[in-house]
């Protein structure tokens, strides 16, 4: 945003720049190349007052510069020493612009008035100058780099920050936030930095760091510092070792990351004594162990990375977790299957639909997952589009809950070692449209409920011990364009209704058992030929363009399989699908048998058993009938019969 010079206020408002100053600006903008032409306004001719430039703002009692505000104006050139007239400055933002791997200027260690400087991304390269440890009274410093940047700065070391050495005048006693993310630094942590009583926020992310985390924690942890910082964050650095206790001393910790290290061993308990802490990532390290259990203490975690052995007692009291996730790491997490977790995981309406509501779990391999856990995550998480868990090693069956999570859009759990049975409830959700259960060991038949879910793009079974025949409402699915169905055990013919998938794109029916003709309706699928290029088409007499191994394992024949059909098989093809039919009705008659048998009983319950055991009248009635009534006119019959017997 262009930021205008200062602005009268009361009898102060004639108080014009400094003449020497406005000077100072002129010159530095000679040595600067301006090609959005960010600094127009700085111009004898249009504007004598420079407290009206862009991006100057002076005090307007004083008249001093006070802070130039030249982020993202894409300049170029170096920095003009006109700067040191600046004597007043107390603020330099030149952060993303692109100076062309120039080194900081050592002369910037003189503008001791500086309270704010950042140079993220500006394009500066080399070595940092150990003159900016001169700056005493400087609060926030920035120095990150972008990951994309070809550009790397450096320090020898970091004692310039702090210590008493020769080169420096001073030390950065004042300073609150210190930003050196994404360049080279290395080599140890000072304990000097321990010192700084001020500092609230650290981030040395993606830098070289190889040294012991032990005796990173150790040197910040050696003063006061460990009493006022807040936020620390060493990720995607080369960290080793363990961590030690010492890491529970940072009491007013918020947000801690130490992802991507090297770090090994467990968690030590002590980490139960951070109780402001609302973020926690250990994630792609090689921690092992079970996490302690006074993690479960942490009250105001709201963002969870997890690994290792993690159980109910983890979570006892993180009542305000918003976020959590398990990736990297050797997960394994076992709770009961009535366990109701004490949280509501956080999912906004205001993001976009590509990342809205999330939950993934994503490779390398969890140990072991008991899955009924995932539908106890939350059933209030109804703006939950995607659930990806795949590429892990969950075991057990899926569960059945599945009508809690309406807005479901997509499920992935292929390559895991799911059981039994593909639960019925998923097809509730009216608004799934891809459904990936690849490579499990599921059972059973292909349930009927999925027809439910009119919106279907993607379906792919394939690789488990599905077993039955390919059910015919597969041809209600307009709108899908890809069904994987191999290797499972479905027997059958390929059902005539697929020919209504005018989308279709993709059909891999591959290593079952079945049988017939390949239907010649299949040339009708446009979209699956056109997305073969035609020098890769298999050449068939029919001239489709579907893949030959989409079909080959079974006993399937006619294009694009070589073989042809013989009479018999196009004989038998109708009576397969005759046969089909009838087991199709036989099932329906299975499932409407047991459903009479439970109306006929719940109406004879109300009917007759129901009244005896509410209805007194009902009852005496009822023992009347047998006990007078009936059992007379079997006595009176049984005299009858006996008489005739006799004469």
């Amino acid at each position: 945003a262009t930021i205008i010079g200062c602005f009268g206020n009361g009898d102060h408002s004639h108080v014009l720049c400094i003449e020497r100053e406005k000077q100072a600006l002129l010159s530095f903008k000679q040595d600067l190349v301006d090609p959005s032409n960010k600094l127009i306004s700085w111009n004898v001719s249009e504007e004598e007052d420079c407290s009206k430039w862009d991006r100057v703002l002076c005090n307007n009692i004083t008249g001093h510069v006070s802070e130039l505000h030249l982020n993202d104006g894409f300049l170029k050139g170096k920095i003009n020493p006109s700067s040191l007239n600046l004597k007043h400055l107390t603020h330099l933002d030149m952060s993303s612009n692109d100076f062309g791997g120039i080194i900081i200027p050592s002369f910037m260690g003189s503008l001791v008035s500086l309270r704010y400087l950042n140079l993220t991304r500006g394009g500066f390269n080399g070595m940092i100058p150990y003159q900016l440890g001169n700056l005493s009274s400087l609060r926030h410093f920035e120095l990150a780099n972008s990951i994309v940047d070809d550009f790397q700065l450096y320090v020898e070391n970091l004692h310039w920050l702090s210590g008493p050495i020769p080169y420096a005048i001073g030390n950065l006693t004042s300073i609150v936030s210190l930003d050196f993310g994404f360049n080279s630094f290395d080599g140890d942590m000072p304990k000097s930095m321990g010192s700084l009583c001020n500092l609230e926020a650290i981030d040395l992310s993606s830098n070289i760091f190889n040294v012991e985390i032990s005796k990173a924690f150790e040197s910040l942890s050696s003063g006061c510092l460990s009493r006022k910082l807040k936020s620390l964050l060493l990720k995607d650095n080369a960290f080793v070792g363990q961590i030690l206790d010492e890491i529970g001393e940072y009491k007013n910790l918020v947000l801690l990351s130490l992802r991507a290290n090297k770090i090994y061993g467990p968690i030590p308990m002590s980490i139960g004594k951070l109780s402001t802490l609302n973020s926690l990532d250990t994630s792609f390290n090689q921690l092992n162990g079970s996490l302690p259990k006074s993690l479960g203490s942490l009250s105001k975690l709201k963002d969870l990375v997890l690994e290792g052995h993690v159980s109910e007692v983890h979570f006892a009291n993180l009542t305000n977790l918003k976020g959590t996730k398990a990736y990297g790491n050797e997960l394994s997490l076992v709770v009961s299957d009535y366990w109701i977790p004490p949280f509501h995981l956080d999912f906004h309406r205001d993001v976009p639909t590509s990342s809205m509501g999330q939950c993934l779990v994503s490779h390398p391999p969890s140990k072991r997952w008991i899955f009924p856990i995932i539908p106890c995550l939350g059933t209030s998480l109804t703006y939950l589009v995607r659930i990806s868990l795949k590429d892990n090693l969950l075991s057990g069956e899926i569960p059945d809950c599945w009508k809690h999570w309406p807005s479901l859009g997509v499920i992935d759990l292929s390559n895991n070692n799911l059981t039994r049975e593909i639960p019925s409830s998923i097809g509730s959700l009216h608004s799934l449209g891809v459904l990936l259960l690849r490579n499990n060991s599921l059972t059973g038949k292909i349930p009927n409920s999925l027809q439910n879910c009119s919106d279907w793009f993607g379906l792919d079974l394939s690789l488990n011990k599905l077993a039955r025949t390919i059910p015919r409402w597969i041809g209600s699915l307009l709108q899908l364009q890809f069904l994987g169905l191999r290797s499972e055990l479905l027997v059958g013919h390929l059902p005539n209704e697929i020919c209504a998938l005018f989308t279709l794109q993709i059909l891999d029916v591959a290593r079952n058992k079945l049988s017939g003709i390949i239907h010649q309706c299949f040339k009708n699928f446009t979209a699956m030929t056109a997305i073969i290029p035609p020098q890769s088409r298999p050449r068939t007499e029919s001239g489709l363009g579907f893949e030959v191994s989409s079909f080959t394992g079974n006993q399937l024949c006619g294009p694009p399989l070589r073989h042809d059909c013989k009479q018999g098989q196009k004989t038998t093809l109708v009576d397969a699908e005759h046969g089909e039919r009838k087991e199709e009705e036989e099932e329906e008659e299975l499932y409407w048998f047991p459903l009479g048998v439970g109306v006929g009983f719940v109406v004879g319950f109300l009917g007759v058993i129901a009244p005896l055991l509410f209805s007194r009248i009902w009852r005496s009635a009822y023992f009347w009938f047998f006990q007078e009534y009936l059992w007379n006119k079997i006595l009176d019959s049984f005299t009858k019969f006996k008489h005739i017997l006799r004469t």
